[in-house]
């Protein structure tokens, strides 16, 4: 069994965006078999490069372990402004319907040292962000970065995984110049 992250009972929602920090999470839970799952994708239609990757995470990982995914849903919000708002909404529905324990997400933190476009980061992963952020909302990876998640895919053999991920937030595929795209190198070794 993968490592082992604790979560209350029952079903349980995942942010899934088709990175690695999400698609890596959605795998240990699948493995662990203690919980059904829905998934929820959001995008906008100014940046939607990230929905065919998590599609592809999401059928990756439904057919490599027993996981029972009761939904995905995937979300486009008019612009990225919107974006919060819509996923809020699209929380709050998937709760009711579901009658979800909780969400999870694959949020890291941001390497101690700087990279290239280091002003593009988003500075709330500078430091550890609390685990828990109220009765319903986890984030079991608030303080590692993405270099502990190259070892776990390194070690549970999940490379075909991570090369369906995308990391860049700027273009699909990846732009290699910007500061996501910096920091998939710097944990991986390569941006794509």
């Amino acid at each position: 069994m993968a490592e082992e992250i604790k979560l209350p009972t029952g079903p349980i929602g995942i942010y899934l965006s088709g990175g690695s920090d999400s698609a890596i999470l959605f795998w240990l839970l699948a493995s662990q078999g203690q919980h059904d799952i829905v998934l929820l994708t959001v995008a906008s239609d100014d940046k939607k490069f990230n929905v065919e990757p998590a599609y592809e995470v999401a059928n990756w990982v439904k057919s490599n372990t027993s996981v029972t995914v009761l939904e995905h849903r995937v979300i486009l919000a008019p612009n990225l402004e919107s974006r919060k708002k819509y996923r809020d909404q699209a929380t709050d529905s998937l709760t009711e319907r579901w009658n979800l324990s909780c969400w999870v997400s694959g949020k890291t933190r941001n390497p101690d040292e700087k990279l290239l476009h280091h002003e593009q980061r988003k500075q709330d992963r500078d430091r550890a962000m609390p685990r828990l952020i109220h009765k319903h909302f986890y984030r079991p990876f608030h303080n590692i970065n993405k270099s502990h998640l190259e070892m776990l895919y390194k070690k549970y053999n999940l490379n075909r995984l991570h090369s369906l991920t995308v990391s860049c937030e700027t273009s699909y595929p990846p732009c290699g110049d910007c500061w996501w795209c910096a920091e998939r190198e710097w944990a991986f070794g390569s941006y794509v």
